[in-house]
Order: C-alpha cells, then sequence, then structure tokens
C-alpha cells in the first residue's frame, strides 16, 4: 500500500481545495485497510467528501445524509485526532448542514487544518489524559458526624490502608480517550454547552461507565484502577484534619473564595479552586463523585473498623461530594449521597483511586488556612 501519511495529506490538499470526489477516493485507500478507531475517523472525512460533492451537484437528500453520517462518526473523537483539529472540521460541517437543511447554497466551504503528521491508531495516553494519582499514607480517622444526618452516624473509627487517588475528577478530554479506544458512547452531557470544555469533569456517566472506565485504564497502564470506596473517600476529603466540617476546617462554605460568583450555569474545569492539605482538587465540590459502595442508610452501625467497604448488595450506589446545582454548593466532607448505578445526572462524575504506588507522598496536614486567602 503507498504510504500512508503521504495519502493522508493529499486527500487533506484536495479537500481544501474543493476537489471532493478526487479526496474521497485518496481517502479510501488508506480507510480500507484501517483499523478502528483510526477507521471511523477517515470515513468521517470521506462522508464530508461525499457530501459536499452531492451539494455541488444540486443532491440536497444526498448532500444531507452523507454530511449527518460524517458528523455522527466524528463525535466523541478527540479535539485534536489523526493530525487535523477534528473539533474546527466538525464545527464547520454542522454550520454548513444547517445552510444545506435550510434550501441554501454553501458559499466557504470549511477546510481541514492539519497541525501534525498523519499517525494511524491511537497514541500512547498522553500527560494530560492520564489520571495524576496522590500517593496517600494509610491511618485512622473518625468517620461520620455526630451532628449530621442519620446516615452519617454512628460516627466510628475506621482505618484505611494506603491508597492512591487522582488529583481531580476525570476529565472530559480524559473519558474522550476512553470512548474512542473502546467505542463506549460519550457521557450524556459532552457535547451541551457549559459542559463540554475538555477540562469540565466528565458529567452523566452511569456508575457501569466509570466502572468501565477504570477498566480500561487498568488494561492500558497495568495498574489497578477502581473507584474508591467511601471510607477512602472521606480520608482523603478531610486531608488529615479530623472531626473538621470541610476540607479546610469549619469555616462556612460561603468563606470559600468567589463562593457567590462560581457554578452560576453548570461543573467548573478541574482544579480551579485551592485543593486540600492532601493536594486534592474539588473534594466535596463541584460535581458528586461516585464510589465503589452499594449504599446502606444504616451501615455504620456494622461497619468493620478495618478497609470498610460497604454492604455486600443493595439497589443504590454510594456517591460523596457537592454539586453544582445544589442550593449549597459544598458538601461536608461526612455527608453521604447515593443514586441507582443506571442513572446519569448532569451533577455526577467520579475520581479513580489505584493500589499504593511508588509516588511522593503528600505533605503533612497543615494547620487549616481561612478559606478566604486560599
Amino acid at each position: 500500500m503507498k504510504d500512508a501519511q503521504a495519502l493522508f495529506h493529499r486527500g487533506v490538499e484536495l479537500f481544501n481545495r474543493g476537489d471532493f470526489f478526487e479526496c474521497h477516493e485518496v481517502l479510501e485507500e488508506i480507510w480500507t485497510p484501517a483499523r478502528q478507531p483510526e477507521r471511523w475517523f477517515l470515513q468521517s472525512l470521506i462522508h464530508f467528501a461525499v457530501g459536499f460533492h452531492h451539494h455541488r451537484r444540486g443532491n440536497v437528500i444526498g448532500a444531507v445524509r452523507q454530511l449527518t453520517k460524517g458528523l455522527r462518526k466524528i463525535q466523541g473523537y478527540l479535539p485534536e485526532w489523526g493530525g487535523v483539529r477534528t473539533a474546527r472540521i466538525e464545527r464547520e460541517v454542522r454550520r454548513c448542514l444547517a445552510v444545506i437543511e435550510a434550501g441554501g447554497a454553501v458559499d466557504a466551504f470549511p477546510c481541514i487544518e492539519p497541525f501534525a503528521g498523519y499517525q494511524p491508531g491511537p497514541a500512547p495516553l498522553p500527560p494530560a489524559e492520564l489520571p495524576d494519582i496522590v500517593a496517600l499514607p494509610g491511618g485512622e480517622f473518625l468517620m461520620g458526624q455526630a451532628d449530621g444526618r442519620d446516615e452519617e452516624r454512628p460516627v466510628h473509627r475506621v482505618r484505611v490502608s494506603p491508597f492512591g487517588l487522582a488529583r481531580t475528577p476525570v476529565t472530559n478530554a480524559q473519558y474522550d480517550r476512553f470512548c474512542l479506544e473502546t467505542g463506549h458512547p460519550p457521557s450524556k452531557f459532552r457535547r451541551q454547552p457549559g459542559f463540554d470544555r475538555p477540562g469540565h469533569p466528565v458529567t452523566g456517566p452511569s456508575w457501569f461507565d466509570a466502572a468501565a472506565y477504570c477498566e480500561w485504564l487498568a488494561a492500558k497502564t497495568g495498574r489497578r484502577f477502581r473507584l474508591p470506596a467511601e471510607a477512602e473517600w472521606e480520608w482523603a476529603a478531610r486531608g488529615g484534619l479530623e472531626g473538621r466540617l470541610y476540607p479546610w476546617g469549619d469555616d462556612p462554605v460561603t468563606s470559600r473564595e468567589n463562593y457567590g460568583s462560581r457554578w452560576l450555569a453548570g461543573p467548573e474545569p478541574v482544579a480551579t479552586s485551592a485543593p486540600n492539605a492532601y493536594g486534592l482538587f474539588d473534594m466535596c465540590e463541584n460535581v458528586h463523585e461516585w464510589c465503589a459502595d452499594w449504599y446502606g442508610r444504616t451501615y455504620y452501625a456494622a461497619s468493620p473498623a478495618e478497609d470498610p467497604t460497604g454492604p455486600a448488595e443493595g439497589v443504590r450506589r454510594a456517591s460523596r461530594g457537592g454539586s453544582w446545582r445544589h442550593h449549597v454548593k459544598i458538601a461536608r466532607c461526612a455527608a453521604r449521597s447515593s443514586i441507582p448505578p443506571e442513572f446519569e445526572y448532569a451533577d455526577y462524575g467520579f475520581r479513580v483511586a489505584c493500589d499504593p504506588v511508588g509516588a511522593v507522598s503528600p505533605p503533612p496536614p497543615a494547620e487549616p488556612a481561612s478559606p478566604a486567602l486560599s
């Protein structure tokens, strides 16, 4: 077969020149022997070329059909893939499709913007698409809150073993790679304005989606990634400040910097505000985070003291943390929540945990600073 990179760049050149029929013939030489995930990527560009060829010939039905097929296939790909800026071409094709569906004529066809040499197939995960794992020390703490809700009592002493936890919730960019390589559907809110930036936390994954991401990441990296247990999550959120309400101490949430102007219409990009003493961002705020455990409202009364993992069965999965759409946006460290595992809510995301790794441990907990100064 001819050199794939040379053929691809020839196809891009033809597309940008408006030679759409010739473009589709060249790209098909690469597409025919290609494998996923690059196969659908190439096919989306072929559909675009054929669609614009139909439009030029006055075939509105054919143009709409081909452009729609191409858009369906390119959804979920990273904003930059195969050496071109996929997000830009998708946006421009949508603009043209709207004109054609309204009975108009496209006066300026989109261009495919290359930025690097074409590289078939998925590349190794770049640093931005790997979770940044913080190695957390094991230890004992008092889990729950005596004056909290019923499900937060009784307060009980728990010991957790050392483990690793992601510094932030999983982002759209990280989840995109999972979807791209496995064919898993994109998250429910991936294309919705206010939720769609690469650095936003992924929103709307079910518990099963989150577990599938962990399985894929484990196979990809050779490390045992999983969802954190409730006890691990609360231990991490407290950052060594036992008995305090929030990751920063006991000052009210309204004293958190810019609290009144945050989360007006959706989640923030991860790591927007100050981390806790363990260097973890967004604990107790931004989106609820799935945990591994089944939820048990009275589980604390029978919880084991060593590495509790929740009830053996249930109908709802546990989650932790605050939510951008709640009246009170930041949750207490001890606050518990739960929903059925198949639900896909706009204020739900997750972060990954893993078995201990040889990473640098976080600094020892410091005295809580005023959140207004953090």
